[in-house]
C-alpha cells in the first residue's frame, strides 16, 4: 500500500480494523474511501470492490448534504456523531450509529468513521416498532408549531422539524454546519451551556429562555426546553429540545416594565412637583402677609409703607410669573397656545430682552454681553413669546452663576437659521442630565446650592416655544463646573421686508371712557377699578349680573371688564344680554382665572371681544381701555 494509505499500516491500526464489533472506514483529505474492514462493510452492506477508492459521500446520496455538513464540521478538529443511518441491499436492510473523527495525513485532514451496528441486535419486531416510533416522532414533532430538535450527546443536531426549518431557513444539514451553538444569540450562549450543563448534572428536562437568529437575520426569543434521553443503564445516548416562541410576550412584559418605570418617575416627580409649589406659594405669600401688616400700621406716606408695597408688587409679580408659567406649559403640551405672529426683526427682541434683564445679572456681579449681527435677522415669530425664551434663558444663567462668572446672549445667522446662544461660565451640566432639561419639573442640581425658586418649567417652556415657531432648543456643558450654553435655533422668513413701526401710545387717542367692572371678588373688583381710575377713566362697579345689567340699564358704558365665574347668573349670561340690549358700540372683556382654549372660544361665542386672564396686569388693562377708542375691533 502506498501514498496515503501506507500512512495507516501502524501495529494500532491494523489493530483497530481486526476488531470485528465496530466498523472503520478511513477517508482521505479529498474524501476518497482508503480502506475499510468487515465490521464496516457488514454493517453498511456495502461490498469491498464498491467503495473502494469511491468517494465517501457518493455511497450515500439521499444523504448527502447532512454528511458533507457533518464532515466539514469534524475537519475543523470536531468529532461528530451523525444520525442513525439505513441501507436496504436486496431483502436485508441494516442500520448503524455513526462517529466521525479528524485525522491529521499527508496533504491534509482525513476522517476515521466509525460505525457501530444497531439492526443485528433487534428482532424484526423491535425493528418495526423502532421504525413505526420514529415515524411518530417525526409526524408528530413536524405538526406542532414550536421548534424541535434532536442533538447527540455533544451537541451536534441529528434531528430538526419544519417549524424550525421555516423559522429559520435551515434544513439539517445547515443547521450542522452553524452548529447549534451558532443559531443561539452570542449573548445567550452562555446561558444555552448552563442549560446542558443542568441537564447532564440533574439528569432532567432544563428550561432557558434563549434568543434564535430567524432566516431574516433577526432573533425571537423562545422558551426552550433541553430535556436528556437516557438508555436502561442510565447513560446519556441523546437529548431532544423544543421551544415556544414567546417574543411577543417579553417584548410585551418589557415595555410594561418601561411603562411602569416612567409611571413611577411620573409620580415622583409629581410629588416633587408638589413639594415645590408648595415651596413656591410660601415663599411669596409670607413678605405679601407681613407687608400687609405693616401697611395697616404705619404712616402710609412714610418709608416703611412705601418699602412694604414694593414688597407686595415684587411678590405679585413673582406669583403671577408661577401661575402663567403652570398656564403655558400646559397649554403647550396641549399644542394650544396660539402665537401671534408678525414679521420682526430678531435683533430688536434679543436687544430688548438683554436690556430687560440686565440690571438682575448686574445686580450678581456677572459680567454680561450681548454679540448681535450687521445684518437684520427676519422671522415670522411671536415677539411676547420669543422675549419670554430669552428672560427664561437669562434667569437659568443667573440662577447658576456667582460673583465674577460671565454670561453671554449671542445671535448667529446660520443658513436659513437663526441661533440664539446664551451662554454661561458657572455651575455647569451632568452630561447625564442633558437629556432631560427641556421636560417639565425636572430640576437637575447643579453645584450651586439652589436658592433660586422656580418650578422647572422654564426650560419646557423654551423648547415648547421654540417648536411652535418651527425651530428647536438644545444644551450643550463640558461637565460640572465648566459653564452651560443653551441653544435655540429659529427658521429665518422668507423675503422679509421691514415693516412700519406700530403706533405708539402717544399716536393714539384718548379719552376718558366709562367702564363697568363685573366681578363677585370685592377686592378684586375694587381694586380694578382703582387701576381704571388711574388711567383716567370712569369706573362703576357690579359684584354679580343682575345688578351689572341694573347699571346698564341705567346709562350706557364704553367697556365692560367681566368675570365669568360669577354667582347666579354667569359672565357668558351678561355678555348675552348686554349685547342683545347695546345701542351703540360696546367693548365687552372677559377678565377670568378660565383662560384655557375652550374657555376663550366660550368667551367668544357668547359675545365677548376680549379675553384676558386673571391676574390682569395694569398694562394691559391701560391697552384695552386705549384701544377702545377705534371701537370694540380696534382694542
Amino acid at each position: 500500500m502506498t501514498g496515503i494509505a501506507a500512512t495507516w499500516t501502524s501495529p494500532l491500526l491494523e489493530l483497530l480494523y481486526e476488531d470485528p464489533r465496530v466498523g472503520h472506514c478511513l477517508v482521505a483529505p479529498d474524501g476518497s474511501v482508503l480502506r475499510v474492514n468487515e465490521a464496516w462493510l457488514r454493517c453498511t452492506g456495502f461490498d469491498l470492490d464498491e467503495v473502494l477508492g469511491q468517494d465517501y459521500v457518493a455511497l450515500f446520496p439521499d444523504r448527502r448534504e447532512l454528511l458533507l455538513a457533518l464532515h466539514g464540521r469534524a475537519r475543523t478538529g470536531h468529532p461528530v456523531e451523525a444520525p442513525r443511518q439505513a441501507r436496504r441491499t436486496g431483502a436485508r436492510e441494516s442500520s448503524w450509529d455513526e462517529v466521525v473523527a479528524p485525522l491529521p495525513m499527508q496533504g491534509g485532514t482525513g476522517l476515521l468513521v466509525r460505525t457501530y451496528e444497531t439492526a443485528e441486535r433487534m428482532s424484526p419486531r423491535e425493528e418495526a416498532a423502532l421504525r413505526e416510533s420514529e415515524r411518530w416522532f417525526r409526524a408528530l414533532s413536524d405538526a406542532m408549531p414550536q421548534i424541535v430538535c434532536v442533538l447527540a450527546p455533544e451537541g451536534m443536531p441529528e434531528y430538526v422539524n419544519t417549524s424550525w426549518a421555516a423559522y429559520s431557513g435551515l434544513d439539517l444539514a445547515g443547521t450542522v454546519r452553524a452548529g447549534w451553538e451558532g443559531v443561539v444569540h452570542p449573548d445567550d450562549v452562555a446561558a444555552a451551556r448552563q442549560c446542558r450543563r443542568r441537564a447532564l448534572e440533574l439528569r432532567a428536562a432544563q428550561d432557558v429562555e434563549l434568543r434564535y437568529r430567524a432566516a431574516d437575520g433577526g432573533y425571537r426569543w423562545f422558551l426552550s426546553r433541553l430535556a436528556p434521553i437516557l438508555d436502561d443503564r442510565g447513560r446519556l445516548v441523546r437529548f431532544i429540545g423544543a421551544g415556544m416562541d414567546i417574543d411577543d410576550r417579553k417584548r410585551a412584559g418589557a415595555e410594561r416594565e418601561r411603562l411602569l418605570a416612567e409611571l413611577q418617575d411620573v409620580d415622583r416627580r409629581k410629588d416633587d412637583f408638589l413639594s415645590m409649589l408648595s415651596h413656591e406659594l410660601r415663599n411669596p405669600l409670607a413678605p405679601i402677609r407681613n407687608s400687609v401688616y405693616v401697611l395697616e400700621r404705619a404712616d402710609p406716606a412714610g418709608a416703611q409703607a412705601v418699602s412694604a408695597r414694593a414688597v407686595i408688587q415684587r411678590q405679585i409679580e413673582h406669583l403671577t410669573r408661577l401661575v402663567e408659567d403652570l398656564l403655558d406649559v400646559t397649554r403647550v403640551g396641549r399644542g394650544k397656545i396660539q402665537l401671534r405672529r408678525q414679521r420682526l426683526d430678531l435683533c430688536d427682541v434679543v436687544r430688548r430682552a438683554c436690556e430687560d434683564y440686565r440690571p438682575l445679572l448686574e445686580q450678581r456681579q456677572v459680567c454680561f454681553a450681548v454679540s448681535l449681527p450687521r445684518e437684520r435677522a427676519w422671522v415670522e415669530a411671536d415677539a411676547t413669546r420669543l422675549t419670554q425664551v430669552i428672560g427664561n434663558l437669562l434667569q437659568n444663567a443667573a440662577k447658576f452663576t456667582r460673583r465674577g462668572d460671565e454670561v453671554e446672549v449671542a445671535l448667529r445667522l446660520a443658513g436659513d437659521g437663526a441661533e440664539i446662544r446664551v451662554r454661561d461660565t458657572g455651575a455647569g451640566l451632568d452630561p447625564a442630565l442633558l437629556p432631560h432639561l427641556f421636560e417639565p419639573f425636572f430640576q437637575g442640581e447643579r453645584t450651586l446650592a439652589r436658592t433660586e425658586g422656580g418650578l422647572g418649567l422654564g426650560l419646557a417652556l423654551v423648547k415648547g416655544i421654540a417648536e411652535l415657531h418651527g425651530g428647536s432648543a438644545r444644551a450643550e456643558s463640558g461637565g460640572l463646573g465648566k459653564g452651560a450654553e443653551f441653544v435655540v435655533r429659529l427658521p429665518l422668513a422668507v423675503q422679509a421686508e421691514a415693516q412700519d413701526p406700530a403706533p405708539t401710545r402717544a399716536t393714539r387717542a384718548r379719552r376718558g371712557r366709562r367702564v363697568l367692572v363685573v366681578d363677585d371678588n370685592r377686592d378684586g373688583a375694587e381694586s380694578l377699578a382703582a387701576v381704571v381710575r388711574l388711567f383716567g377713566h370712569e369706573p362703576e362697579v357690579a359684584f354679580d349680573g343682575p345688578a351689572a345689567l341694573e347699571l346698564a340699564r341705567a346709562r350706557p358704558f364704553d367697556v365692560v371688564l367681566c368675570d365669568i365665574g360669577l354667582p347666579g347668573m354667569s359672565g357668558f349670561e351678561v355678555a348675552r344680554a348686554l349685547r342683545a340690549r347695546a345701542s351703540g358700540p360696546l367693548l365687552l372683556v372677559a377678565v377670568s382665572g378660565y383662560a384655557q382654549p375652550e374657555d376663550r372660544r366660550a368667551a367668544a361665542e357668547a359675545g365677548f371681544d376680549r379675553h384676558i386672564a386673571k391676574p390682569a396686569s395694569p398694562e394691559e388693562i391701560e391697552r384695552i381701555l386705549e384701544g377702545a377708542a377705534g371701537g370694540p375691533g380696534a382694542a
